[in-house]
């Protein structure tokens, strides 16, 4: 997770089987391989500029149950920008998973190795990460702070970043 690639299952247990997606040219074990996002079904990599809507996770609904919360709602870009919640403070209060529009899933999976640790410093990187330019921009800030500063990341994040990437694929897919 959190890598450019991958593979899909071409059977039908994956996106492209599922959606009846033709499978073209596969590996010998029925997959889809793909890893950079120019080469062939490179749109299934998390690298590619499709955005994607969800909401930053905090440490309690994560930490609590070890999984993310499985209501992530997926939503298209232009159907976010009507679901946010305004500045005002209030609204804020009272949505602590308020939406917000990521340019790509790696985008969203690296700025959530931040997002639930509330420690002093970890909205800023998270802020930082969405604000990059590229995907691989995004990574590379992510990847660099997590090995910089390891205090910062969401509690149990090995644990809970296969769903994390999950939930961001989904919203992907279901919303390009």
């Amino acid at each position: 997770a959190g890598a450019a690639g991958g593979a899909v299952s071409a059977q039908g247990a994956g996106p492209a089987g599922s959606s009846g997606v033709s499978t073209g040219a596969t590996s010998s074990a029925g997959a889809i391989p793909f890893y950079k996002a120019w080469d062939a079904w490179g749109s299934l990599s998390n690298f590619t500029p499709h955005p994607i809507s969800l909401p930053l996770y905090n440490a309690s609904e994560v930490s609590s149950s070890g999984r993310v919360p499985a209501q992530a709602a997926v939503t298209t870009p232009s159907q976010a920008s009507a679901s946010v919640p305004g500045p005002d403070p209030a609204s804020l209060a009272a949505t602590s998973r308020r939406e917000r529009v990521w340019r790509s899933v790696e985008h969203f999976y690296q700025a959530q190795k931040f997002a639930g640790s509330g420690a002093p410093g970890a909205a800023a990187v998270v802020d930082e990460i969405a604000a990059a330019e590229s995907p691989e921009e995004a990574a590379r800030i992510g990847r660099a702070t997590e090995r910089s500063r390891p205090d910062l990341m969401t509690p149990g994040w090995p644990s809970i970043k296969v769903d994390v990437m999950a939930v961001a694929v989904r919203a992907k897919f279901g919303s390009h």
